[in-house]
């Protein structure tokens, strides 16, 4: 049960289709929605292939551990160096973005 969601929520949090992510492991792409979706359990060989694709740990994607906050994506470090590289006025205005877009979601929350 872990695999499943440890695997949609790497792929989203990466912004990623699934078809981006069966090419980055060398599967089809219905086979990994299948791994996304539980009817399809992958190998060993799979799960190698997908911790390495996801940068974290093989315990990790069967839910043993929680994930590395250390450890970003190579998406977090673009970000990341991006940000760093803009003015202050510019970092100001992304933080006041994330905070909107955070607080608005949570106003949406039953």
């Amino acid at each position: 049960m872990a695999v499943k969601l440890r695997l949609k929520e790497l792929r989203k949090s990466r912004r990623l289709t699934q078809a981006q992510v069966a090419d980055g492991i060398n599967c089809s792409a219905p086979t990994y929605s299948r791994y996304e979706n539980g009817s399809r359990q992958p190998s060993l060989e799979t799960l190698e292939r997908l911790a390495d694709f996801y940068e974290v740990s093989m315990d990790y994607l069967y839910g043993r551990t929680p994930p590395d906050s250390s450890a970003l994506s190579s998406y977090e470090k673009d970000m990341l160096e991006a940000f760093r590289k803009s003015p202050c006025s510019v970092q100001d205005d992304v933080v006041d973005f994330l905070n909107l877009k955070v607080s608005k979601k949570e106003a949406l929350r039953p």
